[in-house]
């Protein structure tokens, strides 16, 4: 089931109402990390989020919160010694 909701991601609109796909991913990311200790995979999704600059989106993210999921996607790679993708994260 998770992986269906992992492709399914992929195939969505350039825009679903209310950033549902990137609270989704959120969703998927705790749950690879908290239920199944799968970091690079949960980063990979995580990795994946929407962030735009631009107030008028639904995917506007202040600079704290893209702070906060860059961080989160290293810190996963890191756990898993993938390090060359943690540089770039």
């Amino acid at each position: 089931m998770m992986n269906i909701m992992i492709e399914t991601l992929g195939h969505l609109p350039s825009t679903v109402d209310d950033a549902a796909d990137s609270k989704l991913r959120s969703m998927i990311f705790d749950y690879k990390v908290n239920e199944e200790s799968e970091y690079s995979e949960a980063a990979r999704v995580l990795a994946g989020t929407r962030m735009v600059d631009d107030p008028s989106s639904v995917y506007y993210t202040t600079p704290d919160v893209k702070c906060d999921v860059y961080v989160k996607v290293a810190e996963c790679f890191l756990e898993d010694d993938e390090i060359v993708e943690s540089d770039s994260a």
